[in-house]
């Protein structure tokens, strides 16, 4: 059996796979991984600022957070407390 030789492959420190952050050595870290999730949170968080700015209502806000932050957060604390 041959190893599959591919020639221009770029190398990462880390990727995201479902979700979750692996780093080059293929082990999962919950600090890598908590440092993404809360780096696209404040990402998210911008977004609602500007929809605010927009007049949105204060339920329609809450629907739009629940289903761009909160879900990912409740879902990396589920990720935490299986872990320990």
């Amino acid at each position: 059996m041959s190893l599959l030789i591919i020639d221009d492959m770029e190398r990462v420190i880390s990727a995201k796979l479902l979700g979750v952050v692996f780093r080059k050595t293929l082990k999962w870290t919950l600090d890598m991984h908590v440092n993404f999730v809360s780096s696209r949170c404040k990402q998210k968080l911008y977004l609602l600022q500007l929809l605010r700015s927009q007049e949105l209502l204060s339920f329609q806000l809450d629907h739009v957070s629940h289903a761009i932050t909160i879900s990912r957060l409740y879902i990396t604390c589920l990720v935490r407390i299986s872990v320990q």
